[in-house]
């Protein structure tokens, strides 16, 4: 079932805030258990491609990824 109808019915999630850049971090997270992983470019030390290996290795390991933007620009991407 996908996070956001997970979180409609109010089921409890497990996440993990993933501040270093890397997709080894992010695998690890998928495969102790966690439900989501947060990708945290306001404060982590990633840049854009940095977030998506991390964002691409969440996908592989069935890990729902959210992202925190460094700013509120909405034409950057």
């Amino acid at each position: 079932m996908p996070l956001r109808q997970r979180w409609a019915y109010k089921d409890v999630t497990y996440g993990a805030w993933c501040m270093m850049p890397g997709a080894l971090g992010v695998e690890v997270v998928g495969r102790v258990g966690f439900d989501w992983a947060l990708i945290d470019m306001q404060h982590g030390c990633m840049g854009y491609e940095g977030a998506l290996d991390m964002i691409r290795a969440a996908d592989i390991r069935g890990l729902a990824s959210v992202v925190r933007v460094p700013w509120n620009e909405p034409g950057r991407g």
